[in-house]
């Protein structure tokens, strides 16, 4: 079965074939789980494949997670007792991270994903991703009370919240319109 899905963000690890450079990410737009050799394969956006077979085989890819450490970082990160998160790529689901420095080996550190746990903040009793500081002219979305709706725009001077991801921006509108729906 393929590891990858319509959409999946992946990188590639390998440099075997093709013109898909290694360490570069790409967007899926095509699986099968029946490709070169009875391995699963994938197309990937911008990359056409021939008589419409696909293109690369899977195997010379990873999911590519946004905000992974390097694991110089990762170890830095846990010597300094900061909060984390591991990737499992199974379930695709980030789990908090507990473990301390001496449990932990170069070679860990190089196989697993591991990334700043998010902040939170509480609005109206749910607890939602806390919005970012970003520099001016980041694309992000911001919920919007007076439509009830949310906006995607791009950061500008002055005090505002932001957040990077649709999802997070909604489900803070939503804790922010509580008081109004009772």
């Amino acid at each position: 079965m393929n590891k990858f899905k319509i959409g999946d963000k992946v990188v590639r690890v390998s440099e075997t074939y093709g013109e898909a450079i290694k360490g570069e990410v790409y967007e899926v737009n095509g699986v099968s789980n029946k490709g070169f050799l009875g391995n699963s394969s994938i197309n990937l956006k911008g990359h056409n494949g021939v008589n419409g077979k696909f293109n690369y085989e899977a195997s010379c890819f990873e999911l590519y997670v946004d905000g992974v450490l390097s694991p110089l970082e990762a170890a830095d990160a846990i010597l300094h007792k900061e909060s984390l998160q591991e990737f499992f790529e199974y379930t695709r689901e980030w789990c908090d991270f507990a473990c301390s420095l001496k449990d932990i080996t170069l070679d860990t550190l190089q196989n697993i994903k591991l990334r700043h746990k998010p902040k939170t903040v509480i609005i109206n009793g749910v607890e939602v991703a806390a919005p970012v500081e970003l520099p001016v002219g980041t694309k992000v979305w911001y919920p919007s009370v007076a439509c009830k709706g949310l906006q995607k725009g791009i950061t500008g001077g002055g005090l505002s919240i932001y957040w990077l991801k649709e999802e997070y921006a909604q489900i803070a509108l939503d804790a922010m319109l509580i008081p109004f729906e009772q």
